[in-house]
Protein backbone atom coordinates (compact mmCIF):
# COMPACT_ATOMS: atom_id res chain seq x y z
CA UNK A 1 0.00 0.00 0.00
CA UNK A 2 2.55 2.49 1.31
CA UNK A 3 4.49 1.91 -2.16
CA UNK A 4 1.66 2.34 -4.33
CA UNK A 5 1.40 5.55 -2.37
CA UNK A 6 4.29 7.12 -2.86
CA UNK A 7 4.43 6.06 -6.87
CA UNK A 8 0.82 7.73 -7.25
CA UNK A 9 2.47 10.92 -5.59
CA UNK A 10 5.70 10.40 -7.78
CA UNK A 11 3.47 11.08 -10.92
CA UNK A 12 1.02 13.00 -9.09
CA UNK A 13 4.59 15.38 -8.71
CA UNK A 14 5.14 15.24 -12.83
CA UNK A 15 1.85 15.78 -13.65
CA UNK A 16 2.20 19.08 -11.84
CA UNK A 17 5.26 19.91 -13.21
CA UNK A 18 3.83 18.99 -16.94
CA UNK A 19 0.61 21.59 -16.35
CA UNK A 20 3.09 24.42 -15.46
CA UNK A 21 4.96 24.11 -18.38
CA UNK A 22 2.24 23.17 -20.94
CA UNK A 23 2.01 26.12 -23.07
CA UNK A 24 3.27 28.57 -25.78
CA UNK A 25 6.64 30.29 -25.79
CA UNK A 26 8.75 32.36 -27.51
CA UNK A 27 12.34 32.49 -27.52
CA UNK A 28 13.86 35.07 -25.96
CA UNK A 29 17.51 34.28 -25.85
CA UNK A 30 19.63 31.69 -26.56
CA UNK A 31 23.52 30.96 -24.93
CA UNK A 32 25.78 28.34 -26.49
CA UNK A 33 29.37 28.00 -26.53
CA UNK A 34 29.81 31.61 -24.58
CA UNK A 35 27.61 33.36 -27.55
CA UNK A 36 24.46 35.16 -26.69
CA UNK A 37 22.09 35.33 -29.38
CA UNK A 38 18.41 37.43 -29.03
CA UNK A 39 16.53 36.09 -31.83
CA UNK A 40 15.13 38.99 -34.10
CA UNK A 41 12.59 36.39 -35.43
CA UNK A 42 9.43 36.72 -33.34
CA UNK A 43 8.48 33.07 -34.84
CA UNK A 44 10.96 31.43 -33.14
CA UNK A 45 8.34 29.73 -30.62
CA UNK A 46 7.72 26.33 -28.77
CA UNK A 47 5.20 24.66 -28.02
CA UNK A 48 5.10 22.24 -24.67
CA UNK A 49 2.07 19.69 -24.80
CA UNK A 50 2.06 17.46 -21.82
CA UNK A 51 4.87 14.53 -22.83
CA UNK A 52 5.30 16.46 -26.20
CA UNK A 53 7.50 19.62 -27.71
CA UNK A 54 7.14 21.16 -31.02
CA UNK A 55 8.41 24.54 -32.69
CA UNK A 56 9.42 26.49 -35.18
CA UNK A 57 13.89 27.16 -35.12
CA UNK A 58 14.67 29.70 -37.72
CA UNK A 59 13.92 27.81 -40.93
CA UNK A 60 12.09 24.60 -39.83
CA UNK A 61 9.48 23.06 -37.41
CA UNK A 62 10.55 20.89 -35.10
CA UNK A 63 9.41 17.73 -32.75
CA UNK A 64 9.92 15.43 -30.40
CA UNK A 65 9.20 14.04 -26.77
CA UNK A 66 9.66 16.39 -23.78
CA UNK A 67 10.27 14.48 -20.60
CA UNK A 68 10.44 15.64 -16.73
CA UNK A 69 10.66 14.78 -13.04
CA UNK A 70 10.86 17.44 -10.33
CA UNK A 71 13.37 19.76 -12.05
CA UNK A 72 15.10 18.02 -14.52
CA UNK A 73 13.99 17.54 -18.14
CA UNK A 74 15.33 15.75 -21.15
CA UNK A 75 14.02 17.20 -24.91
CA UNK A 76 14.45 15.10 -27.43
CA UNK A 77 15.74 13.56 -29.73
CA UNK A 78 14.02 16.12 -32.01
CA UNK A 79 12.88 15.60 -35.82
CA UNK A 80 12.16 18.43 -37.99
CA UNK A 81 11.31 19.34 -41.95
CA UNK A 82 14.26 19.93 -43.68
CA UNK A 83 13.79 23.02 -45.61
CA UNK A 84 17.22 24.65 -46.50
CA UNK A 85 18.39 28.22 -44.68
CA UNK A 86 19.37 30.62 -47.24
CA UNK A 87 20.21 33.23 -44.72
CA UNK A 88 23.12 32.29 -43.63
CA UNK A 89 22.99 33.77 -39.82
CA UNK A 90 19.38 32.31 -39.63
CA UNK A 91 20.87 28.66 -40.38
CA UNK A 92 23.07 29.16 -37.42
CA UNK A 93 21.15 29.88 -35.13
CA UNK A 94 18.43 27.60 -35.94
CA UNK A 95 21.65 25.13 -35.82
CA UNK A 96 22.12 26.59 -32.07
CA UNK A 97 18.63 26.61 -30.89
CA UNK A 98 18.38 22.66 -31.65
CA UNK A 99 21.23 22.18 -30.20
CA UNK A 100 20.71 23.87 -26.96
CA UNK A 101 17.00 22.51 -26.57
CA UNK A 102 18.63 18.80 -26.88
CA UNK A 103 21.13 19.56 -24.49
CA UNK A 104 19.19 20.89 -21.31
CA UNK A 105 18.73 19.19 -18.48
CA UNK A 106 17.15 21.44 -15.42
CA UNK A 107 14.60 24.69 -15.66
CA UNK A 108 13.79 27.59 -13.74
CA UNK A 109 10.17 29.27 -13.65
CA UNK A 110 9.55 32.66 -13.17
CA UNK A 111 6.20 33.20 -12.54
CA UNK A 112 6.14 37.20 -12.07
CA UNK A 113 8.11 37.44 -15.80
CA UNK A 114 6.31 34.62 -16.87
CA UNK A 115 9.37 33.00 -18.30
CA UNK A 116 11.15 29.95 -18.59
CA UNK A 117 14.81 28.95 -18.17
CA UNK A 118 16.03 25.76 -19.78
CA UNK A 119 19.95 24.91 -18.55
CA UNK A 120 22.24 22.56 -20.03
CA UNK A 121 25.20 21.32 -18.34
CA UNK A 122 27.93 22.99 -20.34
CA UNK A 123 26.18 26.02 -20.15
CA UNK A 124 23.53 26.22 -22.94
CA UNK A 125 20.42 28.12 -21.91
CA UNK A 126 17.61 28.87 -23.68
CA UNK A 127 15.19 31.67 -22.29
CA UNK A 128 11.60 31.43 -23.00
CA UNK A 129 8.38 33.96 -22.50
CA UNK A 130 4.73 32.84 -22.22
CA UNK A 131 2.66 33.57 -25.12
CA UNK A 132 -0.64 35.23 -23.83
CA UNK A 133 -3.28 32.61 -24.86
CA UNK A 134 -4.63 36.29 -26.85
CA UNK A 135 -2.05 36.12 -29.21
CA UNK A 136 -2.30 32.15 -30.02
CA UNK A 137 -4.03 31.98 -32.65
CA UNK A 138 -5.25 28.66 -33.59
CA UNK A 139 -3.52 28.47 -37.11
CA UNK A 140 -0.12 29.41 -35.12
CA UNK A 141 -0.32 25.95 -33.47
CA UNK A 142 -0.92 24.02 -36.79
CA UNK A 143 2.06 25.76 -38.56
CA UNK A 144 4.38 24.50 -35.34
Amino acid sequence: MLIALLIASHFACGAETSSLLNGEYRIERVVIDGRVTKPANERLALSIQGERITGFSGCNRFMGPFRHQAQTIAIGPLAGTRMACLDEARGKLEADVLAALQSVNSFALDAARETVTLRGAQGQLITLALVPRAETAPDVAHRM
